[in-house]
């Protein structure tokens, strides 16, 4: 964590030279290496947790399955239909 703070430091000295020479290249540069660093501490710290994010759409259990209702619904077009109606309905509420 040592590190990251003195790294942290060295960063806001490059940012603060770079802005009194007016190079926004460097200070677009040390911006960016700021968010990073400061990420990184979050991270660390506890304050920032990143979810793991599961596409079930993707899993060939949830497109078997999803195959089997669509099959067994062209069979009852009327209650296909109903689903699609209600379906939608709670996308607009969401």
């Amino acid at each position: 964590m040592l590190k990251i703070l003195h790294l942290q430091k060295e960063t806001l000295i490059v940012l603060s030279e770079a802005k009194d020479n007016k190079d926004h290249n460097i200070i677009l540069a040390a911006v960016g290496k700021a968010g990073q660093l400061i990420k990184i501490q979050a991270e660390l710290t506890g304050q920032l947790q990143e979810a793991k994010v599961i596409n079930i759409y993707m899993q060939p259990s949830f497109i078997k399955m999803q195959n089997i209702i669509l099959s067994e619904l062209d069979q009852c077009p009327e209650i296909k239909y109903r689903i699609a109606e209600r379906l939608n309905k709670e996308g607009e509420d969401v």
